[in-house]
C-alpha cells in the first residue's frame, strides 16, 4: 500500500512505538484512550507472551483473538493496490 520502503518503515514504527505512547499520555484524559491501547499490536503482544497477566489485562486467549484481526486489516488494502498498480 505504502509504495517507498522508508514511508512504510516509519508508518510500522509510528504504529508500533509513536501511537501507544500519545494514547499513554492521552489516557490520563479519558477511559477511551485506554481502551484503545489495549488494543494495539504493541500492548496484545506483551498479554500474548506473558505468563501471568493483571485482572484488568485480556488473558493469553483475549490478546491472541485480537492480534488475529490485524493480519488481515493489515491486508485488506492489498488487493485493492496489486489491482491498481499492475493494471
Amino acid at each position: 500500500m505504502l509504495r517507498n520502503s522508508p514511508v512504510r518503515a516509519g508508518a510500522t514504527l509510528g504504529l508500533l512505538l509513536v501511537v501507544p505512547m500519545v494514547l499513554a499520555i492521552l489516557s490520563g484524559h479519558s477511559e477511551l484512550f485506554m481502551h484503545v491501547r489495549r488494543y494495539l499490536p504493541s500492548s496484545l503482544g506483551m498479554d500474548f507472551v506473558a505468563i501471568r497477566t493483571l485482572p484488568e489485562h485480556p488473558n493469553q486467549v483475549q490478546a491472541g483473538l485480537p492480534m488475529l484481526a490485524w493480519s488481515p486489516a493489515a491486508l485488506a488494502g492489498a488487493p485493492v493496490t496489486v489491482k491498481r498498480r499492475d493494471a
